[in-house]
């Protein structure tokens, strides 16, 4: 699925990583920076971040699988 409607007719290029609970999230690479950027700026773990987000996201029923 993509996450970033404007561009619902281009390929998207994603990776996927693994977060210190062990869960594969996938991220394109504009996902990517923005998440290295936040955790640089907050001087806290990238993949911490990711399992927090993904935490907050299925609290709030919002799509993550």
């Amino acid at each position: 699925m993509n996450p970033h409607p404007d561009y619902r007719h281009e390929t998207i290029p994603t990776k996927i990583f693994k977060t210190l609970k062990g869960r594969n999230i996938e991220l394109c690479f504009s996902c990517y920076e923005d998440e290295q950027n936040k955790a640089k700026f907050n001087n806290t773990n990238f993949k911490k971040n990711l399992d927090k987000k993904f935490e907050t996201m299925k609290m709030l029923k919002i799509n993550c699988k």
